[in-house]
């Protein structure tokens, strides 16, 4: 949401930093539309590493970057934070089906699962594209069945009568 000059400097006023902190972890407030306020300079330079942060782990998980996913997320309620759209990282990662992201973020934050977006999806309903990995046994069976029955069918249509 964009905010006129007099609503930023409202903002900065009357709530903490703490406060504008959770605004901006729970995607209520975005720091790039904010006009200059040279009287809460220290204040919007840490909030803007908070959202920075943020940033960069949406980044990380699009990018299927585990090892930078991690030294982002070293605080659970991060890995509780949320977009515009009400997701938290764990929706984006079920979208991009990123299972070493998912693992991650369902041990750090497991309450994670139960947050609905705006729309009303668990992470879980962006999961469509999420295949269960098989056991490269198992599908190496499958794949030998499949070619002996493609062999037979094989034989009997160049055998003689």
């Amino acid at each position: 949401p964009s905010l006129i000059m007099n609503d930023w400097e409202d903002l900065f006023r009357t709530r903490s930093e703490s406060s504008l902190s959770r605004m901006i972890i729970d995607g209520e407030l975005d720091l790039c539309q904010a006009p200059p306020m040279p009287q809460y300079d220290e204040m919007f330079s840490r909030l803007v590493q908070v959202q920075a942060q943020i940033l960069g782990i949406w980044d990380a998980i699009a990018a299927e970057d585990e090892r930078t996913l991690k030294q982002l997320l070293f605080q659970k309620d991060m890995a509780l934070c949320k977009d515009t759209n009400g997701r938290t990282p764990l929706h984006l990662a079920y979208r991009r089906a990123y299972q070493p992201c998912i693992d991650y973020l369902l041990k750090l934050a497991p309450e994670a699962e139960l947050i609905r977006d705006k729309k009303g999806r668990l992470p879980r309903d962006y999961a469509s594209k999420v295949v269960p990995k098989e056991d490269p046994k198992h599908a190496l069976r499958r794949l030998e069945s499949c070619l002996s029955s493609w062999s037979t069918i094989d034989s009997r249509q160049h055998a003689l009568p």
